[in-house]
């Protein structure tokens, strides 16, 4: 059970830190983009305009590469929540089981005293009877 919090805690921070990673590179292409549009509104510099094309276009490849590892860590972190959810099922089942084992050592150990208890009274009842007779 505890392997399975801490696979799923570590997964779950991946993912947290994913999800910043891609939040961090689409204010990137964000401000590439802004950039390019300024850079428009000036002179006409071709060469400058294709720099800009590419740092965008690069900016945008990196952001659709985080995504993928942002997805990639999310299935991870799936995973790992149903494993988490399986062993709390399967830890539930077990203190149930360990718990009715419990119970029925309990009952079985007050019959056994009740036989106990019993035998030892018809013994003393057979024995004043016996004391009796004599």
């Amino acid at each position: 059970m505890d392997a399975a919090r801490l696979a799923f805690v570590r997964a779950d921070e991946a993912w947290r830190a994913s999800l910043e990673l891609v939040a961090a590179a689409d204010a990137r292409v964000a401000r590439a983009a802004h950039a390019y549009l300024a850079d428009t509104h000036g002179m006409l510099d071709v060469e400058r305009l294709r720099r800009h094309r590419n740092w965008i276009d690069a900016s945008e490849s990196h952001a659709a590469a985080l995504r993928r590892e942002g997805d990639r860590c999310r299935r991870a972190r799936d995973l790992a929540a149903g494993a988490l959810q399986q062993a709390s099922k399967s830890l539930k089942v077990m203190e149930r089981l360990r718990e009715r084992a419990w119970q029925r050592y309990l009952v079985e150990e007050r019959q056994a005293e009740m036989k106990d208890h019993n035998e030892l009274a018809t013994q003393r009842y057979a024995q004043r009877r016996a004391a009796r007779s004599r």
